[in-house]
C-alpha cells in the first residue's frame, strides 16, 4: 500500500525487534520491475541502510534499475528500536514531497505501535513463564520438607500454597480434605506425640 500510494520505485521495511534474532526484510518494487521478487529487491536495496543520511533525502544510484533516486529513511520505534522503513523515489517527480514524508512517518509509527504490542505480550509471557517456574520450584521444595507449611495472604487469609503434610494434618483433625482460608487451619495443631489437637488445648498458629 505504501509503495503504490507514494508512487515510489521501491519500499524496504527491515524489522529488527522485538522477536527477530536476525533482521527480517520485506520489500516491494514498482510494477515496472516484474522480474524482481521480494527477496532480490531486499538484497539489492539493503546496502543502502548503511549510508550516512543527511536531510530529508539522499541521492543514490538506483539499485534496482537505471538512473538516480532520492532515498529517505524513517525509524520504526525510538532510535530504530524495531527497525526502519526505507523508500526510494524519483527526484524528477518531486519525491519526497511533504505528503510523501508524512505518509512514510505514519507507516513507521503504525509499525512501531504494532511491534510494541508484540513486545509487551512477549514480556508478559516471559514474566508468566518465570512465575510458573518459581511456583514449581517452591512446590517441589515444600513437598520435601518434614513439616506442614501453609502460605496465606496476610490481609485476607486466603490460602496461596500448602504442602501435603499440612493438608494431611488438617484432614486428621477435622475429617475434611482441605481449607480455603487460614481460619480453617487455626484450630489445628499437634501435641508432642504427634496427635492432632486444637487451639483450645493450647496451640496457637505461628506467624511469619
Amino acid at each position: 500500500m505504501l509503495e503504490s500510494t507514494l508512487g515510489s520505485e521501491f519500499v524496504l521495511v527491515r524489522v529488527t525487534g522485538p522477536f527477530a534474532e536476525e533482521p527480517i526484510d520485506a520489500a516491494r518494487a514498482a510494477r515496472r520491475y516484474p522480474e524482481l521478487d521480494a527477496r532480490e529487491i531486499a538484497e539489492r536495496v539493503a546496502p543502502l541502510l548503511d549510508l550516512e543520511y543527511e536531510g530529508p533525502a539522499t541521492t543514490v544510484r538506483n539499485p534496482i534499475g537505471s538512473g538516480e533516486l532520492q532515498i529517505t529513511i524513517s525509524p520504526i520505534g525510538f532510535l530504530n528500536e524495531y527497525g526502519v522503513v526505507l523508500v526510494g523515489g524519483s527526484g524528477a517527480h518531486g519525491f519526497p514531497t511533504t505528503t510523501d514524508s508524512l505518509l512514510i512517518n505514519v507507516a513507521s509509527n503504525q509499525a512501531a505501535a504494532l511491534l510494541e504490542n508484540v513486545a509487551l505480550r512477549m514480556r508478559e509471557l516471559e514474566l508468566q513463564a518465570r512465575a510458573e517456574s518459581q511456583q514449581l520450584l517452591l512446590e517441589t521444595v515444600l513437598k520435601q520438607l518434614p513439616c506442614g507449611v501453609i502460605i496465606a495472604n496476610p490481609s485476607s487469609g486466603d490460602i496461596l500454597l500448602t504442602n501435603s503434610q499440612a493438608m494431611e494434618l488438617f484432614r486428621q483433625s477435622t475429617g475434611q480434605t482441605g481449607g480455603r482460608t487460614l481460619l480453617d487451619f487455626l484450630d489445628v495443631g499437634l501435641r508432642a506425640d504427634g496427635v492432632p489437637t486444637s487451639r483450645n488445648n493450647g496451640f496457637l498458629p505461628g506467624r511469619a
